[in-house]
């Protein structure tokens, strides 16, 4: 892999924050239920749906977008690495989605918009959409539109 021409993360620390205190409390819960009467683990199942949502927030607490000579790359959390090559690239623009857009529609920071459209971004209404030489687009969700223009040439 070649070494990237641009690199930014977005990050809400907050949701981070709450994901890492959230595995913590789930851990003392899980260890002290085992010695606690049965009507008291109900309160371990809450918990622990209430920790995986709280997961999920650990999840979307940043994404990262690179973009080297050959393609252009962006991850939410921990998640896969998305990749898309820079000779698939038509044209790029700054883009604000409504305040609905996504929202609702959205899994994990990603939303299928038929046919060929997507959006990834984990927070905010800024994006950089990427219109592809086969047709569709790809929304990159980002806190720095204009430095994700600048070097992809837009």
């Amino acid at each position: 892999m070649s070494s990237p021409q641009y690199r930014h993360t977005q990050r809400i620390p907050v949701l981070l924050f709450i994901g890492v205190t959230a595995i913590v409390l789930l851990a003392v819960d899980a260890t002290l239920a085992q010695t606690w009467p049965a009507s008291a683990r109900f309160a371990v199942f809450i918990n622990l749906m209430f920790g995986a949502v709280l997961l999920g927030a650990w999840f979307l607490s940043s994404m990262t977008v690179e973009l080297t000579e050959q393609e252009l790359r962006w991850r939410i959390g921990p998640g896969p690495l998305l990749r898309l090559a820079r000779d698939e690239i038509d044209a790029v623009r700054h883009v604000r989605d409504p305040w609905w857009g996504g929202y609702g529609t959205t899994l994990f920071g990603v939303g299928f918009f038929p046919p060929k459209r997507w959006t990834f971004r984990i927070a905010g209404r800024d994006a950089v959409e990427v219109r592809l030489k086969q047709g569709g687009w790809r929304r990159i969700g980002t806190d720095d539109p204009q430095g994700l223009l600048a070097a992809l040439g837009g």
